[in-house]
């Protein structure tokens, strides 16, 4: 979707638009078993589940784990002002730009949290997107028996409104405070960069 990593260039698009459209990769699954049936396996990844260990044991070869989460999931909050940040470009944007935070955009046309959430918080369940596809999560179930839409019936993409208005508050709270004392710092830092080079000036012979 682009949320966090941004993959395609132009703004972020609308939920209901990118959903309905990922959606469809489903439909690959039951081609996949028609060709290749004797070399195909699929597995349900569910939370549960140690990714890492399950493909050592299918590939028959040990992996050394990582010590952290390298994709871990990041909370609403975090995710609506990533998506702020990346739409201010027009072109692909990695997760690093946004944890440094020093690249700004020139654009005239900078989007605001109220057209950004209005966006990216779809008014439409995830499984009532899934019903569009219906006949192909069918013939997934039946030619792989894993059912893969139970776990989403009436799921949702973001929290509701209050609720996710009120983290935000609290994180632009902690990222005031966080500039502010960064600001302190810098004119500490100025002010005494500003006092080494007066003394220099004043001892230097010309």
């Amino acid at each position: 979707w682009g949320l966090k990593h941004k993959t395609d260039t132009g703004r972020i698009p609308i939920y209901e638009e990118k959903a309905k459209e990922l959606v469809k990769n489903y439909s690959i699954a039951p081609l996949w078993q028609r060709h290749y049936k004797n070399h195909l396996s699929v597995i349900k990844y569910e939370k549960k589940l140690d990714v890492v260990d399950s493909f050592s044991r299918m590939i028959d070869a040990e992996l050394v784990k990582p010590e952290f989460n390298q994709n871990p999931q990041i909370p609403d909050e975090d995710i609506v002002f990533r998506t702020m940040y990346n739409d201010r470009f027009n072109r692909k944007v990695l997760p690093s730009e946004y944890d440094r935070l020093g690249i700004k955009s020139n654009s005239a046309d900078q989007p605001n949290l109220t057209s950004v959430l209005e966006r990216i918080k779809s008014d439409q369940s995830v499984s009532a997107i899934l019903e569009e596809q219906r006949d192909v999560f069918e013939e997934i179930e039946r030619i792989f028996e894993i059912s893969i839409t139970d776990d989403m019936q009436g799921l949702r993409i973001f929290e509701d409104g209050p609720a996710l208005e009120k983290k935000l508050i609290g994180i632009l709270v902690d990222h005031v405070l966080s500039l502010s004392e960064s600001n302190i710092a810098m004119k500490e830092e100025l002010a005494r960069l500003s006092a080494i080079v007066d003394k220099i000036s004043k001892n230097s012979v010309y």
